[in-house]
């Protein structure tokens, strides 16, 4: 599986986006608002993506895209719903702002983004690829700053550097 990294930088890359994203998350797990098993699940996500990114690449690039979007949707649908059933009362109320998000959430999230990700890989270096997904975190914290006003600590900022940094180094050839 590492061979599918290519250059030693690309690597590099990769390990700079994972730190920067633990460095993005670090204050809000560090300060009690996100549990040991928040950062644990961070951590095995992380790895997840990365990983998952790189065996789709070495073994199920050629996969159709419809059938892989099934197949990913299933398998989140297997993973999650357990967890809903505990945890959740399944109630929801029908209104336009719940509407509006879940068209987001299906149209864009789970079927543009996943579309967009079969494409890159098939067109693309896979670890230019996932190197990308380690922008999402700091992208996402500047934008609750910007939009909700949240917090934007230093140690964020610092992240925010590092992941980009990691994105460059990955992605660059």
């Amino acid at each position: 599986m590492l061979r599918a990294l290519g250059h030693p930088a690309s690597f590099l890359g990769l390990l700079l986006g994972f730190a920067g994203v633990l460095m993005v998350l670090q204050d809000r797990l560090g300060s009690g608002l996100g549990s040991a098993a928040a950062g644990l699940a961070l951590f095995f996500g992380l790895c997840g993506i990365t990983f998952g990114t790189l065996y789709q690449k070495r073994h199920a690039a050629a996969v159709d895209m419809s059938v892989g979007l099934m197949v990913q949707n299933l398998a989140a649908t297997a993973a999650l719903a357990p967890v809903a059933l505990l945890q959740e009362n399944l109630r929801f109320d029908m209104n336009p702002t719940f509407v509006g998000s879940m068209l987001w959430l299906i149209l864009v999230n789970s079927g543009g983004t996943f579309a967009l990700l079969f494409v890159l890989l098939r067109q693309g270096a896979v670890t230019r690829v996932s190197t990308l997904f380690y922008l999402v975190t700091p992208v996402t914290a500047v934008m609750g700053w910007a939009l909700t006003h949240e917090p934007l600590s230093a140690i964020k900022v610092a992240g925010f550097a590092v992941a980009a940094t990691g994105v460059y180094v990955g992605t660059r050839r």
